[in-house]
């Protein structure tokens, strides 16, 4: 693998976690968790089963969570972000977004002329 190629890979890696990043700040699911008062955890304690594991809503009969460790996952994926967003500072977040745009509407515009053609 040469240089060129080396760094494209790494843009690639970048625009990836750039376009995660902002998937996840965008659901209002993991603001809410860090929010007393749309917390899951304080809802679901009284409805634990003696197998650890919650309904999530009462909609969802079949989706589960174990409230006892929802704040550890929390914390895991809290601390994923703050390390994605180090990554993708000083405009790199900003940067890796704009070329991943790009480069999706490249590829749908390549998509678009297939089919026409």
């Amino acid at each position: 693998m040469d240089e060129a190629d080396a760094r494209r890979r790494i843009e690639l890696l970048e625009e990836s976690l750039a376009e995660l990043l902002q998937w996840v700040r965008e659901q209002d699911v993991y603001d809410d968790q860090f929010d007393e008062q749309t917390a899951w955890a304080p809802r679901l304690e009284p409805l634990v089963r003696s197998d650890g594991l919650a309904p999530l809503a009462p909609l969802y009969e079949d989706q589960f969570v174990r409230v006892a460790d929802l704040q550890r996952e929390l914390e895991k994926v809290s601390q994923m972000v703050v390390r994605a967003e180090g990554l993708l500072g000083g405009g790199k977040f900003e940067a890796a977004l704009g070329r991943a745009g790009s480069r999706h509407r490249l590829a749908q515009g390549r998509s678009v002329q297939s089919s026409d053609g």
